[in-house]
Parts: structure tokens; C-alpha cells; sequence
């Protein structure tokens, strides 16, 4: 009891650290050391081993606890005899570098010489590891446990190792082997590996000679269960979660060649093969399944694979399948199959394209598939009936009533489609490419197109992911839309070429009716943004303007007439706002056989002029020719051209027009033709002299104000103006009898005076 106070355990650092440094070929550093009985051991704390240089210049092996278990005898004369190590919550590196060396390899490598010219190799009873944690480049594995007993050159040795991977997959292995010193070779006698019940047996050679070490085994199973092959899977990324995996397995296979490339061969055969995720209402089963590999294919005999009422004939082979991008061979035959036990079959096998695909109706297939499981080029036929398909980036399914489908590269034709989408029924052809990211092309026809719809089809991605970036569609055609809708607008026989680019979709060229007129230009709509962003570039012809107007502001019942337009806007409305409120762009218009329903335009004069007796007999003005420029923004029109010719005269006019609240803000110049200038009295007019102006011809010029509003506007003198065209004694005599000629002389008189 009274050694460890008889001896100081630190006096044996340097024996301990060499013998170690020596069998390891590596610095090995030592904290405190203290004396342990019963077994008799020295105890180290925080023992490390270094990393070779060219991985690492942190440690390889750290410990917190280190337990040298030593001969008892011989320490009482003060020299160690290690029998055993025992290291507690170990943490183990595993580093991986040029070559794909792992920096174990060289572990003992630098061993020196004892005296007789031999390694000095190291001979343990029994080298234990507790509670390790093992880093294998940024893979983590926690809870390791591994006991060697018998360890040393030349003589059979068995080792045990646990430990505990993610979503509760315990690992366990036993292993009996002798290491042959002199051909650094390990002869591997048994070898049992598990996985839950799953089961694995070896033996074989591993020369570690190599670098890295070059493999030899042979491994079986003979009536395995799969039951935890799905949570190995998921722990190591291979699988979905939630997946669930059963069956019996058989195996015969012989491993070959490094870590870095292994070679497999041999035999495997599944029975009561069966796959099932979340959200599956039945497994997908396949009753036999046999593989034969070599070290670069993989070949199963013809199999069947059954889920619900489904059932189809298949045949698989993989080139390089231990590559990172194997390349598939297969055929798939399907008769009258339900489209969700199709596509769930194809997720169960690995089809990537295939996940997050959801469908339903009956489908009948020949199908040749080739390539890599990201890009799989589908070659074959096959028919759909009654059939509905979600794909991930949409939010409503498309639906076909009958279609016959081509597969050809990552993609499908859809010939003589009738389906409906989005609120529209379709008729067409089209070719859908990549089904995660799809690329559409097509020739088709709608009933009708609501752009609210179809802007809510395409899932928005979060924020955080990419927030310029609503949908990775892209799609191009040519469209006939008997009748679109958006934001208040209503076209018909629309015939337009459409192109979709993630979220930015334009029309181009577009030829629509519109509201009894035709349109013709293109529309762009950016559905990125919120609220989405439009740009329109339009040429207008013959459109009912009180509709027009109707459908994109307050104005209502007010302007009649045929318009014509040119416009280049912008404008991203507000759900629920008119849409000239958040117009901007400039825009040419012209109107013919109008009227103004809210004023008659001689009789205001005749305020303004203060008339002696006329007054005209109607509560509106019929429009002869109206046309101006107007600047748009923020729901108001700016105009510094407008002209105007009705019954009884001409108008010039500049200032402002409300669309959105209807105000008025204009200052004209008006003149009354030589008829409505005797009828309103001639020289004897009120306010002759002071707010009218009368050339030889007794046709009579108003300046005046417009205020108010388009359902009730105020006309009231405009005093400077008069006295401006006084002084400079501008009074034309214009022949009022041609109209045009009327609007564009007053028009000139407006630009002189200012």
C-alpha cells in the first residue's frame, strides 16, 4: 500500500515516452504522472500523440487519462514492464491528404533500431480505448470503444470495436488477426461486422506495405435481415429520412485493391426486398432480387416491383457505381399502372428527378433510362389518362385528361395534350425538360389566362435561399389565349410569343382585341418582385375609351369614343389599387367621335364670356378630334399639347390631368367658330373686351382656367392670358370651317403667347 508514496511515478517519463516513441514512430508527449495499484499502472494525464508533419500540426491522438498497466516486480526495482494501455475519452484525428494518404499510414514507419539491429516493435497484453471520439475529416463519430488483446508482432491477436453513429445506429465488429511484422502484412483470420441485424463475415489480408494499404477480403452474409441497412444509409447520407428498409440478404463478395479505390466482385441476392418512406400509403416490394459485380459494373437478373395495385418489369445495370456519379442502365415496362405508385417506385430506386413529384391517374410506359441518377436520359413511350401531376415547384397540380408522353433525354413530349392549369384549359403540344428544374417549350392554345393564377403557381423559395429567385422554370412558345386577364385588363384572341425566365415573363410580340380595338406590342411581367413589376410598350387602335378607362382608373361614364394610343410604361400596382396610379411612361393618344358626358364646353365658355343669350341645348360636348402627349406618373397625366375640336369651336390646352383623384389643372385657349359666335350674341358679348377677344370675322377667342373635377370642372377667365393677347393684339381670323386647321392655329397662338 505504501509504494506509490515510495516511488515518484515521474521518474519513469523517460522509459515510458521511448518505448512509445519508438514503437509509434511518432513524438509522444506526457502530463503528471502518478502511481495506481491493483493492477499496478502508471496513470498520465494528458497524453498525446503527435500528427505526422506533412497532415497536421496538431495532435493525432490526445487523451485525457492514460493507464500504463505495468509488471508489479520489476517496478519495485524501478523499471517498466508496459503490459497494457488503457486510454480514457481518447479524441482521434483521421486526416485524409494528397494521394488520398490517411495520416495513420505512417504510423511506425519511423521505427528505430535496437542495438541488435531489430525494431522494437510493441507487446501488449491489452490496448483499450473508452469512450473515444474519432474525427474522420469533418465527419464526427462519438462513443467508440475498442479493446485489443494479445497485441504484438507475429502472434495472433483479436480486437473488439463499438461505437455509435447518428439517428441510433450502433456498429459493432470482432476481429482475430496476427500482424506479420517482417511483410507488415495482417492476416485477418475472422471478421464480424454488424449493423442492428445486419450482418457481415470476412477474412482476408491487408498490406500495409502500401500506402495506402492494399485490401484482400472476402466478404458474406447469409440470411441478413435489412432491417437497419435504412438507418446506416440516412446516418451516412445515402438515404431520405424517415426511410425504412426490409428484406433478407445474401452475399458473396471479394474486396480488393485501397481505401482510396476498392474493387468489389461477387454475388448478391435479396428477397422480400421492401422500401418504405413517410407519406408512402404502400412499400414498394420486390420479391427477388439478384446482383452480380465486378469491380466496375453492377447487373441485376430481370426483376418485378410491386407497390398497391402497380406492378412493373425491370432490369438495371451501373457503370463505375463506386464512383461519385455512377451511370445507370435500365428498362422499365408498365401496363395501366396508378402514376403515384410509378412515381413512387422511382424514388424508391434513386430517381433524384422523381422526388417531391406527386400524381395520380393510370399510366402505361416503355421506358429505357441511361446516365447518372442527377441527369437519367429517359428514351420510350407511354400514354396518360385522367391524370393529375404536382411538380416541386409548383403549387397547384397540372391535370390531363388524355395524353400520349415521348421521353427523350431528362425530359417528356407531351403530344395532343387536353389538360388544365392554373384556372386555364389547354390544348397543345409540349416539351418539359429537367423535372427539378423545368425548361418548357410549347404550342398551345387557352380558354382563358388570369395572371393572378398563374404568378400564384410557382412557389416562392425563402428569403434566406434566393430572394431574386421565385421559380427556377424557364419556358418559350407560341400562345392563343381566347381571353387574358390581368389586373383589370381583359384581351381577347390573344396570340402571342411567350417566354418564362425564372419569374420573368414576357409577351412578345403581342396582338390582342381590346375592349372592341386591337392592341399591338409586348408586356412584361416580373414576377421576382412583390408586387409584381409590368412594362408594357403598346400601340392602341379603335379602343372603347370609357372601358379602357374604366378598367384602369376611377373614370368611369365620363369620355366616350374610339382611342388610339403609342405608349412605353411601367407600373407595378397594388393589389386592390387602380392601375394608373402607379403608371410611369409617356403615352400619344388620339380620340375620335367622342364625348364628354360631364360638360358642355360652349356653354362654360359662355360663363367665362358672359354670353347675352345663348345657350347650348345639350349637357355634353360631342368630341370631333381630341389628341396630346401625356406624361404619367403617380396617377396623374401632364400635357403641354393637348388639342380639342368640338361642335361650335377648337381648344388648346396644358397642365395636368388627375386619373387617379380626377382633378383638373388646365390652361386652354378656346375659339368659338363664327356661327356660335352670333349665336352667343358677337359684339354684344358680356364680357367683349374683357375676357373674349373678337377678330373681324366676329369669331370669337377665350383664354380660360380648367379646375375642379371630370364630374363637375370649373372654367373661369384667365385674366393674364387676355391681357397678354391684347397687348399683343393677337386676334386671328381663322377659317373655324375646317376643324383640323381650327385646333392646330389656336395650338400655334397657345405657343406664340408664351
Amino acid at each position: 500500500m505504501g509504494l506509490p508514496l515510495l516511488l515518484d511515478a515521474n521518474q519513469f517519463r523517460g522509459v515510458v515516452q521511448s518505448q512509445l516513441e519508438a514503437a509509434l514512430g511518432r513524438k509522444v508527449s506526457l502530463g503528471n504522472m502518478s502511481i495506481k495499484l491493483f493492477p499496478a499502472r502508471l496513470r498520465v494525464d494528458d497524453f498525446a500523440i503527435a500528427d505526422d508533419p506533412a497532415f497536421s500540426a496538431s495532435p493525432f491522438v490526445k487523451a485525457r487519462q492514460l493507464d500504463v498497466v505495468v509488471a508489479l516486480v520489476p517496478l519495485l526495482s524501478k523499471q517498466v514492464q508496459v503490459d497494457s494501455l488503457l486510454l480514457e475519452q481518447p479524441e482521434v484525428d483521421l486526416l485524409q491528404g494528397a494521394g488520398k494518404r490517411w495520416n495513420f499510414s505512417t504510423m511506425g514507419s519511423q521505427q528505430p533500431s535496437t542495438p541488435s539491429g531489430g525494431s522494437t516493435g510493441l507487446s501488449l497484453g491489452r490496448l483499450e480505448l473508452r469512450q473515444g471520439r474519432l474525427q474522420v475529416n469533418k465527419d464526427r463519430y462519438d462513443n467508440i470503444d475498442l479493446a485489443v488483446r494479445n497485441l504484438g508482432p507475429d502472434r495472433p491477436f483479436d480486437a473488439e470495436l463499438a461505437f455509435h453513429m447518428k439517428n441510433n445506429v450502433d456498429v459493432r465488429a470482432t476481429l482475430a488477426a496476427t500482424y506479420q511484422q517482417a511483410a507488415a502484412t495482417l492476416q485477418i483470420a475472422s471478421l464480424r461486422a454488424s449493423v442492428g441485424d445486419l450482418a457481415l463475415t470476412g477474412k482476408g489480408t491487408v498490406d500495409m506495405k502500401a500506402s495506402p494499404a492494399n485490401l484482400n477480403l472476402s466478404v458474406g452474409a447469409s440470411q441478413a435481415k435489412l432491417t437497419d441497412i435504412a438507418r446506416l444509409g440516412l446516418a451516412l447520407g445515402f438515404f431520405p429520412a424517415d426511410t425504412k428498409v426490409g428484406g433478407i440478404l445474401n452475399a458473396n463478395l471479394r474486396i480488393t485493391g485501397t481505401g482510396a479505390s476498392l474493387a468489389v466482385a461477387g454475388t448478391l441476392a435479396a428477397t422480400n426486398f421492401e422500401v418504405q418512406q413517410k407519406g408512402w400509403k404502400d412499400p414498394v416490394r420486390t420479391p427477388a432480387l439478384e446482383v452480380t459485380l465486378t469491380p466496375q459494373t453492377l447487373t441485376t437478373k430481370p426483376f418485378t416491383v410491386q407497390t398497391g395495385g402497380t406492378s412493373l418489369s425491370a432490369n438495371l445495370s451501373i457503370q463505375g457505381y463506386a464512383d461519385p456519379q455512377p451511370r445507370y442502365s435500365a428498362t422499365v415496362t408498365a401496363k395501366d399502372a396508378e402514376l403515384e405508385e410509378l412515381l413512387r417506385v422511382a424514388s424508391a430506386y434513386g430517381v433524384s428527378s422523381a422526388n417531391g413529384v406527386a400524381g395520380s391517374g393510370k399510366a402505361s410506359l416503355q421506358l429505357t433510362l441511361t446516365g447518372p441518377s442527377s441527369n437519367l436520359d429517359t428514351q420510350g413511350q407511354g400514354s396518360l389518362r385522367d391524370a393529375s401531376v404536382q411538380l416541386p415547384s409548383f403549387t397547384q397540380p397540372i391535370t390531363a385528361k388524355t395524353v400520349s408522353l415521348q421521353f427523350t433525354e431528362n425530359g417528356v413530349d407531351i403530344k395532343d395534350l387536353v389538360g388544365a392549369v392554373a384556372g386555364s384549359n389547354v390544348r397543345g403540344n409540349l416539351k418539359l425538360r429537367n423535372f427539378t428544374a423545368p425548361r418548357l417549350e410549347f404550342d398551345a392554345d387557352i380558354d382563358k389566362f388570369e395572371a393572378a393564377a398563374w404568378q400564384k403557381l410557382l412557389k416562392e423559395e425563402p428569403p434566406a435561399a434566393a430572394p431574386s429567385k421565385p421559380s427556377n422554370m424557364v419556358a418559350q412558345g407560341q400562345l392563343r389565349i381566347g381571353e387574358l386577364r390581368y389586373t383589370g385588363l381583359t384581351m381577347t384572341q390573344v396570340k402571342a410569343a411567350l417566354t418564362f425566365d425564372r419569374g420573368l415573363l414576357r409577351l412578345d410580340p403581342i396582338t390582342a382585341g381590346l375592349f372592341g380595338g386591337t392592341e399591338v406590342g409586348s408586356i412584361q411581367v416580373d414576377m421576382r418582385r412583390t408586387p409584381p413589376a409590368y412594362a408594357l410598350q403598346t400601340k392602341l387602335d379603335k379602343v372603347d375609351a370609357n372601358q379602357l378607362l374604366a378598367a384602369t382608373s376611377p373614370i368611369k361614364d365620363m369620355i366616350y369614343g374610339a382611342l388610339g394610343a403609342e405608349a412605353v410604361l411601367t407600373m407595378e400596382p397594388k393589389p386592390g389599387e387602380d392601375l394608373v396610379k402607379s403608371m410611369t411612361g409617356n403615352m400619344r393618344v388620339s380620340l375620335a367621335d367622342g364625348k364628354l358626358t360631364t360638360v358642355n364646353i360652349v356653354n362654360q365658355l359662355g360663363t367665362v364670356a358672359k354670353f347675352a343669350g345663348y345657350n347650348a341645348p345639350n349637357s355634353f360636348t360631342d368630341a370631333l378630334g381630341l389628341s396630346g402627349t401625356l406624361a404619367l406618373r403617380d396617377g396623374k397625366a401632364s400635357t403641354n399639347d393637348l388639342k380639342l375640336s368640338f361642335a361650335g369651336g377648337s381648344m388648346t390646352g396644358a397642365g395636368d390631368i388627375g386619373l387617379a383623384d380626377q382633378t383638373l389643372r388646365l390652361k386652354v385657349l378656346s375659339m368659338l367658330d363664327k356661327s356660335t359666335s352670333e349665336k352667343a350674341g358677337g359684339s354684344k358679348v358680356g364680357g367683349y373686351m374683357a375676357t373674349a377677344l373678337a377678330n373681324a370675322a366676329g369669331e370669337l377667342v377665350i383664354p380660360a382656367l380648367i379646375s375642379g373635377t371630370f364630374a363637375k370642372p370649373v372654367f373661369a377667365p384667365d385674366a393674364a392670358e387676355f391681357a397678354k393677347l391684347k397687348v399683343k393684339n393677337i386676334v386671328p381670323q381663322i377659317p373655324l370651317n375646317d376643324p383640323k386647321a381650327a385646333v392646330q392655329n389656336v395650338f400655334d397662338i397657345f405657343k406664340k403667347k408664351k
